[in-house]
């Protein structure tokens, strides 16, 4: 399918399956609606204080990128923040026991990669350490579990190419790999290796955003060099709107930080009441 920039489509199967019930209820664009309410929900019970919501809201509503992604109706944002509550909810309900349900774990994995494959990332950086640690049998269950429902959430697409040729040289995995060189890809050895170097989960959030920005950066870098400046930008070559995809991240980390930092003054406060 070609876009409004005449670029084929790059969209992998799990966004049209998100997208689904909202364009059923009259307009793709209320995927963005329902994501920033959930994000909001979300972070106000997690926050303890009600002024971590409130500046997470300001500066999300005073962000000229994620403000632009609500009314060109992108799901670039959407996606990142659905990833981040997952995995926010999964590590703060199972702790270090991230895969006592590996099964459905793998199901959600499977979906979320199916998204974006930028999302691997900060997957890889949460949950690939204790992968080596788990027992055989998990480990065969989250692989059985990802690759039957990544068959199931393919299969629809795979069957409705017109023909072989068209399925391989046009696939989504394809499409996006062209945009991106060489370099970029080294970048995705990072969420292997950090958490082997750094302990602190909530550093993690740092690292993804940085690896995230990374990315595109790079690419738009040598769309610059080897086409210029007039066909990458103005002509729309390269889509700057990716760059913002590390913003919904950041806001993550600030609401890690606030966590942080009072459970630091509630442990500080106990000790002083004890003496």
């Amino acid at each position: 399918q070609i876009d409004h920039l005449g670029n084929m489509s790059s969209n992998l199967p799990s966004l049209g399956y998100i997208g689904l019930p909202f364009l059923l209820l009259g307009d793709v664009g209320y995927l963005q609606v329902f994501t920033f309410l959930v994000l909001f929900i979300f972070i106000g019970q997690k926050s303890s204080t009600y002024r971590t919501p409130l500046l997470i809201l300001t500066l999300y509503l005073l962000s000229p990128a994620l403000i632009w992604e609500i009314f060109v109706k992108s799901d670039l944002v959407s996606n990142i923040i659905l990833t981040f509550i997952f995995i926010e909810f999964w590590r703060n309900k199972y702790k270090d026991d991230s895969y006592s349900k590996p099964m459905l774990l793998g199901f959600i994995i499977s979906i979320l990669i199916l998204t974006r494959g930028v999302v691997i990332i900060p997957l890889a950086m949460f949950f690939l350490k204790e992968f080596w640690k788990i027992k055989l049998k998990i480990k065969l269950q989250l692989i059985l579990s990802v690759l039957i429902s990544s068959l199931v959430i393919c299969v629809p697409f795979i069957i409705s190419a017109p023909d072989i040729e068209t399925m391989l040289n046009y696939n989504p995995l394809v499409l996006q790999a062209n945009k991106t060189p060489l370099l970029s890809y080294i970048l995705l050895l990072v969420p292997i290796l950090i958490p082997y170097f750094r302990k602190e989960k909530i550093e993690y959030y740092f690292f993804s955003a940085t690896v995230i920005f990374m990315i595109p950066l790079i690419s738009m870098i040598n769309s610059l060099h080897y086409i210029g400046w007039e066909k990458t930008i103005l002509d729309s070559v390269f889509d700057i709107s990716y760059l913002s995809m590390s913003l919904p991240i950041i806001l993550f980390w600030l609401l890690n930080v606030e966590e942080k930092s009072t459970n630091f003054q509630l442990s500080t406060k106990r000790q002083q009441y004890v003496l």
